[in-house]
């Protein structure tokens, strides 16, 4: 057997008994994702509801509570959104005969826009996404921090309350920094190192991360760059389309 030959099969046996690297390395998304649950719902609370971004006066790491569609719908930069959302959906609706909202359109149901103003709707925060790697698209703001919505609500019914995520998001695309700002990519990219790194949990997580060299303290509306959606418009079942197993129309 040739020594090149068993030098392979000798490394391939190496890497089946050594320990799997998962176990060895922090998480992928440390340092580059905030992904919890509980740290999203603190953070949402410091002015980075998807409300308080669209609002004048905002205050940065102001005690805020995250507000409901009806207030968002009410807001003028909102109302833009809306507008596009409603004129694409029907349009869409022009496109599929016999097409419609709620159960009694099973075959063809459209998105219920209406979820966009309701009382007991809202957009919850569900990422925190860094995106230094696309510095090379704009190198004087040093990349993108993405902060990620879902659509959810939640309705007190006959037997109890009913929640549920619905399929739309909202990305809220921001710059890194200002461009006149005196940080360098590399300062912010060490802001975000050292707060992956901590080991500290909830409230006092979330303190690092707004603290004056946490990453999240110099976010702010003026380094909105655009906003993105994500949005299933229409759903047809597998019944309609048997040949495709169901299909799904993706607006964004």
């Amino acid at each position: 057997m040739p020594c090149t030959t068993r030098a392979l099969i000798l490394a391939l046996f190496l890497s089946l008994i050594s320990p799997p690297v998962s176990a060895q390395t922090p998480p992928l998304e440390r340092g580059i994702a905030i992904t919890s649950p509980d740290v999203l719902a603190l953070i949402e609370k410091r002015s980075f509801s998807l409300t308080a971004f669209m609002s004048p006066g905002w205050q940065p790491g102001a005690p805020t509570t995250p507000a409901n569609n009806t207030t968002l719908a009410a807001l003028p930069e909102f109302e833009r959104v809306l507008s596009g959302i409603r004129r694409e959906i029907g349009e869409i609706k022009k496109a599929n005969p016999g097409s419609g909202i709620g159960m009694s359109f099973d075959n063809k149901r459209l998105f219920d826009h209406t979820n966009l103003t309701s009382p007991t709707a809202r957009f919850a925060l569900i990422g925190v996404v860094q995106r230094l790697d696309r510095t090379y698209k704009q190198a004087s703001t040093c990349g993108e921090v993405r902060l990620l919505y879902r659509l959810e609500y939640q309705r007190d019914t006959p037997e109890g309350i009913a929640m549920s995520r619905l399929p739309m998001t909202f990305n809220l695309v921001m710059h890194a920094k200002d461009p006149s700002s005196p940080l360098t990519c590399r300062d912010i990219a060490k802001r975000w190192m050292a707060a992956g790194d901590s080991t500290l949990t909830g409230r006092a997580y979330v303190d690092v991360l707004f603290s004056d060299a946490g990453p999240l303290s110099i976010i702010t509306p003026a380094l909105v760059d655009r906003l993105e959606t994500n949005l299933q418009a229409l759903r047809m079942p597998s019944s309609s389309l048997p040949e495709f197993g169901g299909a799904a129309r993706q607006s964004r």
